[in-house]
């Protein structure tokens, strides 16, 4: 019988070890995750705390994407696989940015950029 459970939690702990995301395509979803749950916080105005939180986690998670070294062949699967999914949260992200600066600053972004002698 105890054989039977250190066998089990065996299984577990190895099961556990291959889905923790250590490969680069479990990376870059959790990447586009965070960047989701980011805007989504901006947009519900969630506490500063909260945002902190999720930005360190999208910073761990660079950091665990750059231990890989991940070649510049599979960094294109992984960009064409993935391009697009990360492009729309990235969109979303700065849209909730543009979103917040204007209710913090009664200024549009577009007038920020204006300013700043940049284009829209």
């Amino acid at each position: 019988m105890k054989r039977l459970i250190l066998a089990a939690c065996a299984l577990i702990v190895c099961s556990g070890i291959s889905g923790c995301g250590s490969s680069a395509d479990s990376l870059m979803k959790d990447q586009i995750d965070i960047l989701n749950k980011i805007a989504d916080a901006m947009e519900d105005q969630n506490p500063q705390a909260k945002l902190e939180e999720l930005a360190k986690k999208l910073q761990e998670n660079a950091k665990k994407m750059e231990a890989l070294k991940p070649t510049q062949a599979e960094m294109k699967k992984l960009n064409e696989k993935y391009g697009p999914e990360l492009q729309k949260a990235m969109q979303k992200w700065i849209a909730a940015m543009q979103k917040n600066v204007s209710k913090v600053t009664n200024l549009k972004f577009d007038d920020i950029m204006k300013n700043l002698g940049g284009k829209k």
